[in-house]
């Protein structure tokens, strides 16, 4: 297992791969916008949902809009500002809502790049919340997805190890505090002694940490944003 992840991760970030072309199309920096876009798809929808739009315009307008920042050199000002993934995501996808509606209306779902994998259905959005920014929902969103996608990836490790249930019996322990008795009902559930638990819990909680932290930088342009955003992060699900 790998003991420093996010040193890890930063060998081929998605966002430095992409600010280090320069705006150049090439293979490496097509696959690394493909990466980000599967990661940052359900801010962007959201976001467009609040603004009024219908599941299938937002479905179009998030296809069509990572479309365009492969097809186009959209990175000038991102190389300006470096900085976060997310911060120049949001301001290009309001540039883009604003400047570009008829001709992302026109480009269906089937044209162009489509690696946006879409669940079936309608997505439940939190509605606006009165008095929250806009941007402050789309980052909320954002937190969601990191902690998402990185509770998806440990899962992936248990199961590769064919521990499914263990994790399935483990993983509330991420959220929660263990409540009197919650140790030794699910020692005896899992096969472990009730004494080495808190070990067990502990060496869980290490592992989503190093896995948020390896989603993370994968979205900014040096490691030392990676601290700024964890924080950022956890205020944002704090509330």
């Amino acid at each position: 297992m790998d003991t420093n992840p996010t040193a890890a991760a930063f060998a081929t970030t998605h966002w430095s791969v992409v600010l280090a072309a320069g705006g150049a199309s090439t293979t490496g920096t097509r696959h690394a916008w493909e990466q980000l876009a599967r990661a940052h798809w359900r801010p962007l929808y959201g976001h467009v949902r609040r603004r009024g739009r219908s599941h299938e315009d937002a479905q179009d307008l998030v296809q069509g809009f990572f479309t365009r920042l492969i097809e186009k050199p959209v990175l000038q000002q991102a190389l300006r500002e470096r900085g976060r993934f997310r911060t120049f995501l949001l301001a290009a996808f309001d540039h883009f809502l604003a400047n570009e509606y008829d001709r992302a209306s026109a480009l269906k779902r089937g044209g162009g790049f489509e690696f946006v994998a879409w669940p079936d259905g309608e997505m439940n959005i939190e509605p606006a919340a009165p008095g929250v920014p806009m941007e402050r929902q789309f980052d909320q969103e954002w937190a969601q997805t990191i902690f998402t996608h990185a509770l998806g990836r440990l899962e992936q490790e248990f199961a590769q190890d064919g521990k499914q249930s263990q994790f399935a019996a483990l993983a509330p322990f991420l959220s929660q505090p263990p409540q009197p008795g919650d140790y030794e009902r699910i020692a005896l559930e899992i096969g472990v002694r009730a004494s080495l638990m808190a070990t067990v819990v502990s060496r869980l909680r290490r592992r989503f940490r190093e896995l948020v932290r390896a989603e993370i930088a994968s979205t900014v342009a040096t490691t030392a944003e990676v601290d700024a955003e964890l924080s950022y992060l956890v205020e944002l699900m704090a509330g």
